[in-house]
């Protein structure tokens, strides 16, 4: 009776977790890629790659709001606003890894496809380190 209190318990404070909501186009698109990367983590360890393009499209249609809203100025960048050329620079590389870890999931090979999310997630400290 305890366990099974404790597992509703447990339950109710996942469902009742959400994520704050965001408050422009990068951090919508950041969420976005929170969940594909975690998506991502799963669908290896699951052996079902298959859901893996289906998390990255979602953050790939973010990133058109997110090149938007800085060419509109409706956003910039908190940290070295002066560079956003080197933003963006360091955007479309990363997105090409994106772009590189769906075609691995696409082959359904799971040790490629961890070996490229590892790529992908090796990108994230650069552009968080200059613009975070």
């Amino acid at each position: 009776m305890l366990r099974s209190r404790h597992v509703l318990v447990l339950a109710f404070a996942l469902a009742c977790h959400s994520k704050p909501a965001p408050q422009n186009a990068v951090q919508n698109e950041m969420l976005l890629l929170e969940d594909a990367m975690r998506d991502s983590v799963t669908a290896i360890a699951r052996d079902n790659l298959a859901s893996i393009p289906q998390s990255l499209h979602r953050v790939h249609e973010a990133r058109e709001a997110t090149e938007h809203a800085l060419e509109t100025g409706t956003y910039v960048l908190h940290r070295n606003a002066s560079r956003r050329e080197d933003f963006e620079k360091m955007d479309r590389a990363f997105h090409a890894e994106l772009e590189k870890l769906e075609e691995t999931a696409n082959t359904n090979d799971s040790a490629k496809t961890a070996t490229q999310l590892g790529a992908v997630l090796t990108q994230c400290n650069g552009c968080h380190a200059d613009f975070r």
